[in-house]
């Protein structure tokens, strides 16, 4: 992907991470928002015409999000240090001000 394209995907993977977000709040809003993991947030992406390996998602577009403080992560390895490890993702206020529009990124495209 080159430089436009990755906006895009950020910007699409910051709306998609506030509409799961959204949903979740609806259904235990008492709760700290949990973090969706890489694996689904590809399969959205996919959907919405964005498709790309998981390296990817997580290095350019996720990693891009992360230094600049619109998203936070979670990594797990369920199995132990040899086994699988499972990123996880959540946005944070500053990507909600991107998407409102109160702030802008020339990374990211919304």
């Amino acid at each position: 992907m080159g430089p436009t394209e990755l906006a895009a995907a950020r910007g699409k993977a910051l709306e998609l991470l506030q509409g799961w977000m959204d949903n979740e709040r609806k259904h235990s809003p008492e709760d700290e928002p949990k973090f969706l993991r890489d694996s689904t947030l590809l399969r959205m992406l996919a959907r919405h015409q964005y498709p790309m390996e998981r390296a990817e998602l997580n290095g350019s577009v996720m990693y891009y999000l992360k230094d600049a403080e619109m998203v936070e992560n979670k990594v797990s390895r369920p199995d132990g240090p040899q086994g699988e490890t499972f990123w996880s993702w959540r946005i944070t206020h500053h990507g909600w001000q991107v998407l409102e529009g109160t702030r802008t990124d020339p990374g990211v495209e919304v």
